[in-house]
């Protein structure tokens, strides 16, 4: 069995939500703009800036690996991903082995679209069949084992780490549903490759992009796996303490059945990070966040973009509410745009005790009973109070 790095002590860089959108699939008409400006604060625009200094960042480093955890292209555009598959091949070529798997976005989206002046236009998507080829050098071909059922795979990161790679979005004719799970076919086939890897003694890495567990009062259906419980009980049967996923955009850690899931945020959402993570021996681990370089300029720039991208959304829920006055109404949004983007962050712990006292929060309690966002505020302050951005595990 051929192992990707012959240390006991192995450093890997971690990210997930790409969503590269291809150049040549957009211009700078109301279509994109409409579709860039209401979205979820992604930097769709400088998507592909930012990606590329992630990468380049990971090069530099000399790191071990790079885990992509799904959501690589915007919407799973043809193009789009190709375009991200000439971008690996570099890393791979300067030395850092890349291992991808997908997510909701990347097999048979409906919204695989081109923006060209007011209009959108469908452009090819993939199946599954083009996905394993597509990305085979990044992940298939070191692999010893490849689930039949699905997209996922094992690959031997060392002699006693192992890195389980696994496809638990749902499916149904190539085409995403909105919820995650592992598929029934697929618990046989982990099991199996569990045991071996208890019986040459490695340590099981596991990745996904659905979460394993609940991170969040709201982001439950559409963000866990189905059968996160049954999952998770089978990986701590050997021992996984660290599952790592994403789909969220959100920085989060969450603790199903013992086991740490690390969802990593977008490189394309602010504060634009990726995971750095060191393992040895399986037993002593230390995850922590590192934000991509760029000038003190661009990152106040992109900060405004997604925290005034958030007030739109909540000054237009609260658009019906005419009981609330306006002024009222403002200060109400950009309370929870600031609450949102330390969350978001994985910083909430730096101003939780100034958020729950703030003026602002009074007003969602006047207020606020009807709003959609207030139960989602409210989610926020009955979260764990800690730094999402690190995770120590000592063997």
């Amino acid at each position: 069995m051929e192992v990707i790095c012959n240390q006991e002590y192995i450093k890997l860089a971690v990210s997930s939500d790409l969503h590269l959108l291809s150049k040549s699939l957009y211009d700078d008409g109301k279509a994109f703009s409409r579709m860039y400006y209401n979205s979820d604060g992604k930097q769709t625009k400088n998507g592909e800036k930012l990606i590329d200094e992630m990468l380049f960042e990971v090069q530099q480093q000399q790191l071990d690996a790079l885990i992509l955890t799904g959501d690589l292209a915007l919407n799973g555009e043809l193009v789009s991903h190709k375009e991200l598959i000439e971008k690996l091949k570099m890393v791979k070529q300067n030395g850092v082995p890349v291992f991808v798997l997908p997510g909701n976005h990347d097999i048979g989206h409906p919204n695989a679209k081109g923006y060209r002046g007011d209009d959108t236009y469908e452009v090819p998507s993939i199946n599954e069949v083009q996905f394993k080829e597509l990305y085979y050098e990044f992940g298939y071909a070191q692999a010893f084992s490849i689930d039949s059922a699905s997209l996922s795979y094992v690959v031997p990161l060392s002699t006693n780490i192992w890195l389980f790679c696994l496809d638990n979005c749902a499916r149904v004719e190539e085409k995403p549903l909105r919820y995650g799970e592992l598929r029934e076919e697929t618990f046989g086939w982990l099991e199996e490759n569990l045991k071996k890897a208890r019986k040459y003694g490695a340590y099981p890495l596991v990745a996904g992009h659905y979460n394993l567990a609940y991170h969040n009062l709201i982001f439950r259906e559409s963000f866990t796996m189905r059968n996160h419980e049954r999952v998770a009980m089978l990986l701590k049967k050997y021992e996984t303490s660290l599952f790592l996923s994403g789909h969220m955009h959100m920085q989060h850690m969450e603790q199903q059945n013992g086991i740490m899931d690390i969802a990593t945020s977008s490189p394309c959402t602010y504060p634009h990070q990726y995971g750095i993570l060191t393992i040895e021996d399986g037993n002593h681990i230390i995850y922590q966040t590192q934000q991509i370089m760029m000038s003190q300029k661009m990152r106040a720039d992109y900060r405004r973009f997604y925290y005034n991208n958030f007030i739109r959304q909540v000054s237009k829920e609260l658009e019906g509410a005419d009981e609330i006055p306006d002024v009222v109404k403002l200060e109400m949004s950009v309370y929870a745009a600031r609450l949102n983007m330390y969350y978001f962050s994985g910083d909430f712990y730096e101003i939780c005790d100034e958020i729950k006292n703030a003026h602002g929060w009074k007003l969602w309690e006047q207020y606020g009973e009807n709003i959609a966002f207030f139960t989602y505020l409210k989610s926020i302050l009955h979260d764990s109070i800690r730094n999402h951005n690190i995770y120590v595990q000592k063997g």
